[in-house]
């Protein structure tokens, strides 16, 4: 019975947390990618762990759920996908520093970049975003617990409020769904 209790409270409280998401800043977030589709920009996405396959599952989705059998097609790069490129990075520069010099050779103003981050104060994170900031690019934090940096040095968040990382990452791939079904 105290199994069937846990589950049962885990997925009460995910709904809890979908029910409380600002879904006028999903609403500007799916703005955001269609403006990025129409002028032909990138979206680059980026996560640490957990918020790392979510960022590879979302692009993935974008690149073949709503590009495949299009004439037009939505570009979407996950830069965690680069091992190579980023341990090089991270083991002769700095860990830090593994997106944004990844966004170095290739972010335009016309692109956006999505990260996902249960803190939202990992530094790789907050200095992708401000780099994009930097560039004219939009950016877009999807956070937990209370958004850290992140949430406050990107153009939009979209803000999962609970201090638990099983929970957020729950809501984030509900967020991008979301997201994704906008284009379908």
């Amino acid at each position: 019975m105290q199994m069937k209790h846990k589950i049962e409270q885990h997925l009460l409280n995910t709904a809890q947390v979908i029910e409380q998401l600002d879904i006028e800043q999903i609403t500007v977030v799916a703005h955001q990618m269609q403006q990025c589709f129409s002028n032909d920009g990138v979206v680059y996405t980026c996560g640490n762990g957990g918020s790392g396959s979510t960022a590879s599952h979302f692009s993935g989705d974008i690149m073949k759920g709503l590009s495949y059998g299009q004439k037009k097609r939505l570009k979407s790069i996950c830069l965690n996908d680069n091992i190579t490129s980023m341990m090089a990075l991270a083991n002769d520069v700095s860990y830090a520093d593994i997106f944004v010099e990844l966004l170095k050779n290739v972010l335009t103003p016309n692109d956006m970049l999505i990260v996902f981050s249960g803190s939202g104060n990992s530094p790789n994170i907050v200095n992708a975003i401000t780099y994009a900031n930097k560039c004219g690019a939009f950016s877009v934090a999807i956070c937990g617990f209370n958004g850290g940096q992140a949430k406050t040095l990107a153009t939009a968040s979209i803000h999962a409020a609970i201090d638990d990382m099983e929970i957020a990452e729950n809501v984030h791939v509900a967020i991008f769904h979301a997201l994704k079904v906008c284009f379908m």
